[in-house]
């Protein structure tokens, strides 16, 4: 039996079945690949190492603007 497990700040996988949990998964391992792409594409265009850009300020910037991007598309 798969449970609900919480991921940090109280959220929650909230499927029932295996595959959709995997999905859900995959959605996020997706987004955080995403965003360190991003990340180190935003570094090297300001000529600094990856390694000292935060990666909270982003993930907190596209959750800001995720209702903006998805109406938008």
């Amino acid at each position: 039996m798969i449970r609900s497990r919480r991921i940090r700040a109280g959220r929650v996988l909230r499927s029932k079945k295996p595959d959709l949990v995997l999905a859900g998964m995959c959605g996020y391992l997706l987004t955080h690949y995403a965003l360190s792409v991003l990340i180190c594409e935003a570094a090297t265009e300001a000529q600094i190492g990856p390694d000292r850009v935060k990666f909270t300020w982003p993930v907190h910037e596209v959750r800001g603007r995720a209702d903006e991007l998805w109406i938008s598309s």
